[in-house]
């Protein structure tokens, strides 16, 4: 074990080795370009990492790898999931082998220019889990925690880090790694699971999809990745808060006690797997609070869920955030 001053392409680029990695492409686009550009420089071995000709190739290398068994890693801009998704789609319906992450960076605030874009909307629309760290300390751990959830559920799985935690940096406890695991390649000659010869065998795979992501769901909640604190007295305030914004309510709970705030009256609800929505704990912090702050970059996906598990259970409480007004979609 080793202290590192780390940012969050770094931290992830070593979770990734730590994690057994064998593929790792992508294409350069800020905030994510660094994470590459890292592990190009450490030349780790027995690793094949490659800027590739565009996105959709790099996912298309990747998906390759891992149907063949092995584990590979994707990296891309928030644009550049646009150029991929058309492959990603296909890949989503038929799974994978061998555990394979995607990772997206999103830029609120549009330092590096383009678009504001929340990628966590191909995760709605692709039915595929993913995790957003809120440091560079969760990043390298929930980058291993992706590969193993990949593997045992057998689907591709996002890992989402906004600009505020790509390039942030902190020190980070980090473990040795050693060259990956020797597998076998793999060829599963399957016309079923990987073709998309016609509307049966279209729609089977969509069935699957469906089901691992709900299995996905169980593996986030059988792990505790998505932590819920409950204060003592109910019916009182609640937040819910996802990637960079816990620790920016971190910081403001810490100046807030200096002025007599106790931060344990407030009931805390840290989505570290923004999809699938974890519903149970959302449920439980309705029961228990009679308002819900909700705290997340760009677009209000969380806020939406919470609301349609509020009204599923009748609940009578005031949500508070982008749909209400309070907070901008913007920056």
């Amino acid at each position: 074990m080793a202290r590192q001053i780390l940012s969050g392409n770094e931290a992830l680029a070593l979770g990734a080795l730590r994690a057994g990695v064998k593929v790792v492409t992508g294409y350069p686009g800020t905030p994510s370009s660094r994470c590459i550009a890292y592990l190009l420089a450490l030349d780790p071995p027995g690793r094949h990492i490659e800027w590739s000709a565009n996105e959709k190739v790099a996912l298309e290398i990747a998906a390759g790898a891992a149907w063949a068994g092995q584990r590979a890693m994707v990296t891309m801009k928030m644009s550049g999931l646009n150029v991929a998704y058309d492959s990603l789609i296909s890949i989503a319906y038929s799974g994978v082998v061998g555990g394979m992450v995607i990772y997206v960076a999103d830029d609120p605030g549009v330092n590096a220019g383009m678009a504001e874009q929340d990628s966590r909307g191909f995760a709605l629309m692709a039915d595929l889990p993913m995790f957003e760290p809120s440091s560079p300390v969760e990043t390298y751990r929930l980058i291993q925690d992706a590969f193993e959830l990949s593997e045992q559920v057998g689907t591709p799985v996002f890992i989402r880090l906004v600009t505020a935690v790509a390039n942030s940096k902190t020190v980070v406890d980090v473990e040795e790694y050693g060259p990956p695991p020797q597998r076998d390649a793999q060829l599963i000659r399957d016309i079923n699971r990987f073709t998309k010869a016609g509307a049966a065998i279209c729609m089977a795979q969509h069935r699957d999809l469906i089901v691992r992501l709900e299995q996905a769901g169980e593996w986030i909640g059988e792990r505790g990745l998505n932590e819920l604190s409950l204060s003592d007295a109910p019916g009182g305030l609640g937040v819910v808060a996802c990637g960079a914004a816990i620790p920016y309510l971190q910081e403001g709970f810490d100046l807030a006690a200096q002025y007599g705030f106790d931060p344990r009256a407030v009931s805390l609800l840290k989505i570290r797997a923004v999809h699938p929505f974890p519903a149970a704990e959302a449920r439980r912090l309705l029961e228990h609070c009679q308002t819900v702050l909700v705290l997340e970059e760009l677009e209000p996906h969380i806020e939406k869920s919470l609301a349609v598990e509020a009204y599923r259970m009748e609940w009578q409480g005031h949500i508070i955030g982008k749909l209400d007004g309070t907070f901008s979609r913007i920056g």
